[in-house]
């Protein structure tokens, strides 16, 4: 878990630093882009919300719906990616920016990924303390 908390802050920096590749060479995105950012940013801000949950109360809910907004948050990865590659084609907005748009969508994936090992870890750690260890097959034989 430490490597994917570490990571996670990896990305953040990333995502700062495009913030300010974006500010300083005063790159604008359409208002459809900044809607997409704020959404996939609002998706994993909420994902972060629950890894929080799940690690402060060994909650195995809260890290089963991690586990299920992974899948949200590729879903909405593809679909931003898909648009804004259309919005490039029809010209609405030029390759730097675009550039810039799809790192932040990749940067925000990737925390969702991270987040999605540490709901994975949190789920385990339970299985190991013996309160979910129907589901290691190894454990049910040696008992």
């Amino acid at each position: 878990m430490i490597n994917d908390i570490e990571r996670i802050g990896d990305h953040a920096v990333n995502l700062k630093e495009l913030a300010e590749q974006k500010a300083n060479k005063r790159i604008s995105f359409s208002d459809q882009a900044l809607l997409e950012i704020k959404e996939i940013s609002k998706q994993i801000s909420q994902m972060i919300d629950i890894t929080i949950q799940a690690l402060s109360g060994n909650d195995i809910h809260q890290a089963q719906i991690i586990l299920q907004r992974e899948s949200q948050i590729n879903s909405l990865r593809d679909r931003l990616k898909n648009s804004h590659i259309k919005q490039l084609e029809q010209g609405i907005c030029d390759a730097f920016s675009a550039l810039i748009f799809l790192d932040l969508v990749s940067n925000f994936e990737k925390i969702g990924d991270h987040l999605t090992n540490i709901g994975q870890a949190v789920m385990e750690a339970l299985q190991w303390n013996g309160l979910h260890h129907s589901r290691i097959p190894e454990m049910n034989e040696a008992n």
